[in-house]
């Protein structure tokens, strides 16, 4: 896992907290240590590392599967590591945008990081 991968994995830990969650159920609910240990790549880019993290963490038989500090994590790393994200007035439809995707489908998933998101 590379650095975008670890900055990942602290504003995921971050979000959980915020949640109210405790970290060790949440772990064992989405199984995300397999997220950090196997999915991550070196070489992973941070839109890739988004798709990865909706696919694993955010989706049951592509549909959204209610992980809302999941899609938190990622919606706040995709704005830190962008050069470029949705307004304010465009973070709704943003993620009613994903909400009509297929949450399994890594093309699909970059597809929606790489129109809402610049880097």
């Amino acid at each position: 896992m590379n650095a975008d991968g670890y900055k990942f994995k602290s504003i995921l830990s971050e979000a959980i907290q915020e949640s109210g969650l405790r970290e060790g159920a949440f772990r064992h609910k989405y199984n995300s240590d397999e997220l950090f240990n196997d999915v991550f790549l070196d070489a992973d880019s941070p839109n890739l590392i988004a798709a990865k993290a909706i696919k694993h963490l955010c989706s049951d038989d592509g549909q959204f599967n209610g992980c809302v500090p999941g899609l938190m994590a990622v919606t706040t790393f995709l704005r830190e590591k962008g050069t470029k994200g949705p307004s304010a007035e465009e973070e709704e439809l943003c993620l009613m945008d994903l909400a009509t995707r297929d949450l399994d489908d890594h093309n699909a998933l970059l597809g929606w990081v790489n129109q809402w998101y610049s880097f």
